[in-house]
């Protein structure tokens, strides 16, 4: 093997190394991000769950800090939907952010129908089974993380 031979294969070992190491650095950074998304899910799960039982007091626009999570912030709005309109509904979006840092996108986000039914206070009285079997007023399963 001459050295020039020698010196292709090291600068081609050194080229597979590096690109080893980003891939690697790349995957641990999206697991990090996945897991504060999982969080931030869980998180909208426990708000919602804790303001599930008074509906009608559940905040249409609001903000506030995440328990547990100090630097975390919730918000919540009323998203414009005429379907739901029609019907008497309303749809709430909840946001969870894991920063403070300006102009950043949520964790996770779940919009919420809440129809005139749904609306009524109090956990002690059943409202009926949607599709699925659930009773609609168990609060929602399921967030989407964005």
């Amino acid at each position: 093997m001459t050295l020039v031979e020698a010196a292709l294969a090291m600068a081609l070992l050194g080229t597979l190394l590096v690109s080893l190491l980003v891939a690697t650095s790349q995957m641990t950074a999206q697991r990090g991000r996945a897991e504060r998304r999982l969080e931030a899910c869980r998180a909208i799960d426990q708000l919602v769950e804790s303001w599930w039982p008074k509906r009608a007091d559940l905040p249409r626009s609001g903000s506030g800090y995440v328990p547990g999570h100090p630097d975390w912030t919730w918000r919540t709005s009323l998203v414009t939907n005429d379907r739901a309109k029609a019907l008497g509904a309303e749809v709430v979006a909840v946001e969870v952010f894991v920063s403070e840092a300006a102009n950043q996108e949520p964790a996770a986000c779940v919009e919420i129908l809440l129809t005139p039914a749904t609306q009524k206070a109090g956990k002690t009285e059943p409202v009926g089974k949607n599709k699925t079997g659930a009773r609609s007023d168990e609060p929602p399963r399921g967030t989407d993380a964005r």
